[in-house]
């Protein structure tokens, strides 16, 4: 379900710039040992099985192929909106690197492509190299049987038996059917030797996981802190949000292929039940903190994208899709609530409030940037991941800022009631002994009274 994240600009896109398969021999011969960028200009035609389920591989591709290019994504365009195939795509791979992958391996990252595809080098028996999904014709499959595979990933060795003399192809058929998506996409797609490949494919894992340890141990803690200060409810919330996102990084982070393998549909629920939920527990958060009360507008969203989410664990993933546009359409309303919100509260002198926006504000400056950079406007790494640690961190230590000033207040409040408490003692004492000395002196008068009479 990514497009949700490319609708608040959790993308993940790079940029390249692929001429001719010549020009691409002369840069990876340039850059010895370099990963090979497969972002560009890739050969195209469409496999299209409306007419027959299950036709032979080449039976009805187009005559010549076009040009098409990656990244990509044609799910919202009119051509291809009611196609039931593939689109397949090819790319000549340097020479250098096909004399390299006969004596060592040489690894695909695959980058991320929609529900269902493969890929394989030169031929599809000898050379594939990985697939994804129930693809509609694909492997003789009836569209019948089509299941969606989500944003399938592979990052697998290219097999060496494969390679030929000549020119070596890489092929890649993505394949769609009407109401689901058609994309290409990734911050890599690229071949390279293996050690490097896998190297910087472990990085990305290594990163993924510490990202949801720390969400997940910042959501803990204020679950707890909940339990233990039932009157700060904003606690729970932000700890709800914050173990929702958690959830939703890894169904979306390399580490998806590792946790759900096969399971894509599985996986396709976690991804949108943790969106429903973070969504609305941010709004029940901002609400709580600021308002210190539920404004109609934070429980009737947080209501209905909590039916969503309940929904999404039941219904198909067409329903799914629809679900994730309604949630689409009414952020139209939600985001600009939270923004006033918070800005009204910044307005009235809450510090808090302003550290928020400028969360906030780093939230939309990453998003912007990734937008030019999917856009391949700006040549640049993918700043919302860290935009987004930045904004969790940042609740996080304002909350914690919060907890620690409250309770300086209340040392503050106890050291300057004991400060009364001991001036209260002393003017009582001082009183007690003014009453000690004139009792001292009426009993005197009383004596001497007695005496005289």
């Amino acid at each position: 379900m990514r497009q949700f994240a490319l609708c608040v600009a959790v993308v993940l896109l790079g940029q390249c710039d692929a001429g001719s398969a010549e020009s691409g021999n002369a840069v990876y011969e340039a850059a010895s040992g370099a990963d090979f960028d497969l972002k560009g200009r890739w050969e195209m035609r469409v496999l299209d099985f409306s007419t027959d389920a299950a036709p032979a591989v080449d039976a009805t591709l187009s005559e010549t192929w076009g040009t098409l290019e990656v990244p990509f994504d044609l799910g919202r365009t009119a051509e291809y909106a009611e196609l039931v195939g593939c689109v397949q795509l090819r790319r000549s791979i340097p020479d250098a690197l096909a004399l390299s992958g006969r004596e060592q391996p040489v690894v695909l990252d695959s980058g991320h492509t929609s529900d269902a595809a493969r890929f394989y080098l030169n031929d599809p028996r000898s050379g594939l190299i990985g697939r994804f999904g129930n693809e509609p014709g694909l492997f003789g499959a009836p569209s019948s049987e089509y299941a969606t595979g989500h944003d399938g990933r592979l990052v697998r060795a290219l097999p060496a038996q494969a390679f030929v003399s000549g020119t070596n192809y890489l092929y890649a058929e993505i394949c769609t059917r009407p109401g689901l998506p058609l994309f290409w996409r990734g911050a890599k797609i690229a071949l390279g030797p293996a050690d490097e490949v896998f190297a910087g494919y472990l990085r990305e894992l290594a990163v993924a996981f510490l990202l949801a340890g720390l969400y997940l141990s910042i959501g803990l803690y204020h679950l707890l802190l909940a339990v233990r200060r039932p009157e700060e409810i904003f606690n729970l919330y932000f700890g709800i949000f914050a173990m929702a996102v958690a959830s939703f990084h890894l169904a979306n982070s390399p580490g998806a292929e590792l946790i759900f393998g096969g399971a894509k549909d599985l996986q396709s629920k976690v991804d949108q039940v943790s969106l429903m939920l973070f969504s609305a527990s941010l709004l029940l958060f901002r609400s709580t903190f600021f308002l210190r009360r539920y404004s109609k507008v934070a429980l009737g969203l947080s209501s209905l994208y909590l039916c969503f989410a309940v929904l999404d664990v039941f219904v198909s993933h067409a329903i799914r899709i629809r679900l994730l546009e309604v949630l689409i359409y009414t952020m139209v309303f939600a985001l600009p609530y939270i923004l006033v919100l918070t800005g009204r509260a910044a307005w009235r002198g809450n510090r808090d409030a302003r550290y928020l926006l400028i969360g906030v504000a780093l939230i939309v400056v990453g998003a912007l940037h990734d937008i030019l950079v999917e856009r391949r406007i700006l040549q640049s790494i993918i700043l919302m991941p860290f935009a987004f640690v930045a904004f969790i961190l940042g609740i996080a230590l304002i909350l914690a800022n919060r907890f620690t000033r409250v309770h300086r207040e209340v040392e503050e409040l106890a050291a300057d009631l004991e400060d009364k408490v001991r001036v209260r003692t002393e003017d009582l004492e001082r009183s007690l002994d003014e009453v000690r000395e004139l009792k001292n002196k009426q009993d005197g008068d009383y004596f001497l009274t007695a005496q005289l009479l």
